[in-house]
């Protein structure tokens, strides 16, 4: 317990430092874990990439405009840990596409029992997350962020809108996967797949 408040304390007091610029704020939210899936939204096959002890996955969704225009135009973006090789403290981020705004969604259940960190740069169009854990996580069944991203009303059919994977801060930190006696990202253990929406006829 007292080397879980250790991450959490370190984690809230990096978060404003790393995200910086105007109009950033920062908010404590619980593991995201929420089961709610966006009507008429189909997950397409990501890339082939050669997977790593550690390997985050950015969901990548397809949509139609009538069933976007029934959301209000807003679509949830699932991020999950495919790989697991044990990780108690994590920061990392997200790229949002610039035609977009979003919002990191606060569910109510905490299924793995973390606590979540994140800050927002909405001038950036970032998100840089912390979390933490009293115990070693070493699978994951559920959501480890979910992503409300509201597109512009003028999508159209074609249109992909990407959300990456951000190894680096705006601060110029890197990313950290950690079981306290490793960390993958030094040991260039860490691969991932990036997503967005694809809007469809």
């Amino acid at each position: 317990m007292k080397a879980r408040m250790m991450r959490i304390a370190l984690a809230a007091g990096l978060l404003s430092a790393l995200l910086c610029g105007c109009g950033s704020k920062e908010q404590t939210v619980s593991q995201a874990g929420s089961t709610q899936q966006a009507q008429a939204v189909q997950e397409t096959t990501a890339p082939s990439v050669e997977t790593k002890k550690m390997h985050i996955a950015v969901e990548t969704v397809e949509i139609s405009l009538a069933d976007l225009a029934a959301q209000d135009y807003t679509v949830p973006v699932h991020v999950y840990l495919e790989q697991n090789a044990g990780v108690t403290y994590s920061e990392w981020g997200l790229k949002m596409d610039e035609r977009c705004t979003f919002a990191v969604q606060s569910p109510a259940d905490e299924p793995l029992a973390l606590t979540v960190y994140h800050a927002e740069n909405a001038e950036q169009h970032f998100i840089w997350t912390a979390w933490a854990s009293g115990t070693q996580i070493i699978s994951s069944t559920g959501p480890i962020l979910v992503v409300d991203v509201t597109l512009p009303k003028d999508a159209a059919a074609g249109d992909k809108y990407t959300v990456d994977y951000a190894d680096w801060s705006l601060a110029d930190k890197g990313h950290v996967w950690s079981n306290d006696a490793d960390d993958w990202s030094e040991q260039d253990e860490v691969s991932w797949v990036d997503g967005g929406i694809t809007i469809i006829e």
